[in-house]
C-alpha cells in the first residue's frame, strides 16, 4: 500500500477503526496515518463500495450487464434481491456519465475520447480489465488524483509543493503547510 499524498510505501501506523455497513452487516474499516506526511486514509476492503453499503462485484456486474444492453431491472437483479432500491439503480446510471467525463478530463492521455461508459474504461488499456471501476480508481491514484468512482469528494489533487512536501487537503490546516498553486 502506498500513500496517495506523498507516494511513500508501507509507512503507515494504525489511526483508528470505524464501522461501515456492507449491505445489512456492520464491518470494521481501518484508518491509517502515513508516518511520512501525516495524512490519514481509510482502508476500504475491495469487496465494498467506498462511501456506500453495497458490494463492488454486484455494482460492476450491474454496469457490465447494462453495457451489454440489458434493462435496468434485469441488470440489477442481484442488487434488488439484496434490498437495493430501483431509485439507486437509476442513480448508478446517472452517475456514470459525469464520472466518465471527469475521468476523461483528468486522464486525457488514456482511452478513446469517442467512447463512453465502460467502453471508455476498456479502451484505456491494452490488457483485459476485469474490474473496471477498481481499475479506474487505481489509475486515478497513479495520476495523483483521489479515486473517482463513488467517493464523497469530487476531486483532490495530490501534488508536491516546492519544498517537496505535499499540500494539505484539510482546509483548516492549510495555513500550517503553504504550497504553491499548481495549474495544468
Amino acid at each position: 500500500m502506498f500513500c496517495p499524498c506523498c507516494g511513500s510505501q508501507g509507512k503507515f501506523s494504525r489511526h483508528g477503526v470505524y464501522k461501515k455497513y456492507y449491505y445489512d452487516e456492520l464491518i470494521d474499516i481501518l484508518r491509517v496515518r502515513c508516518e511520512k506526511c501525516g495524512h490519514t486514509h481509510a482502508v476500504i476492503p475491495s469487496f465494498s463500495v467506498p462511501g456506500g453499503s453495497f458490494g463492488m462485484e454486484e455494482i460492476e456486474t450491474y454496469f457490465q450487464l447494462r453495457h451489454e444492453g440489458l434493462s435496468r431491472g434485469k441488470a440489477g437483479v442481484q442488487l434488488l434481491e439484496r434490498g437495493v432500491s430501483g431509485a439507486y439503480l437509476r442513480y448508478l446510471d446517472h452517475a456514470m456519465d459525469p464520472l466518465i467525463s471527469r475521468a476523461k478530463a483528468l486522464l486525457w492521455t488514456d482511452g478513446n475520447p469517442f467512447e463512453g461508459g465502460l467502453s471508455w474504461i476498456y479502451s484505456c488499456s491494452a490488457e483485459a480489465i476485469d474490474h473496471p471501476l477498481c481499475w479506474l480508481n487505481r489509475r486515478s491514484l497513479q495520476y495523483g488524483y483521489n479515486p473517482l468512482w463513488h467517493t464523497r469528494t469530487p476531486l483532490l489533487v495530490y501534488r508536491r509543493g516546492s519544498s517537496g512536501r505535499t499540500c494539505s487537503q484539510n482546509v483548516i490546516t492549510v495555513w500550517k503547510s503553504p504550497c504553491p498553486i499548481h495549474s495544468p
